[in-house]
């Protein structure tokens, strides 16, 4: 958890000083297999959303964690990469995720386009994908 949580303070970190205007969300994700089996490592920022489909048990659920005080207050953005501030506070807002998944599932990063309008509790009617 501290080495995928370190990688993506400095990946964000990064991409705070090829921002030139204003501010931006993000989300990546990268997929490993293990001893254990297949899994999903990612991380976010802001109200970016990452959602895991799983296609064997006809769920799914959010992978992320997006840090508002109000989740349905789409002006706050629950954090993001400041433009050209690689020092900002706002990198404390990261959330990572990791998951145990099988080939056939699906998992989606997506903007707040995708992320404002459905809320937990709404992931399954995106299943038919």
């Amino acid at each position: 958890d501290n080495e995928l949580k370190q990688n993506a303070m400095e990946t964000f970190q990064k991409a705070a000083g090829s921002v030139e205007a204003g501010d931006a969300t993000a989300a990546f994700a990268t997929f490993g297999r293990t001893k254990e089996g297949l899994f999903v490592n990612g991380a976010s920022i802001g109200d970016c959303i990452a959602i895991y489909i799983n296609r064997d048990e006809l769920a799914a659920e959010q992978l992320n964690e997006i840090v508002k005080e109000d989740i349905h207050d789409k002006r706050d953005p629950g954090g993001m990469i400041p433009g050209g501030n690689p020092a900002s506070d706002e990198f404390q807002k990261i959330s990572i995720f990791s998951k145990k998944v099988a080939e056939k599932d699906v998992v989606i990063l997506a903007s707040d386009g995708l992320g404002d309008n459905i809320y937990e509790g709404q992931f399954n009617s995106i299943i038919p994908l």
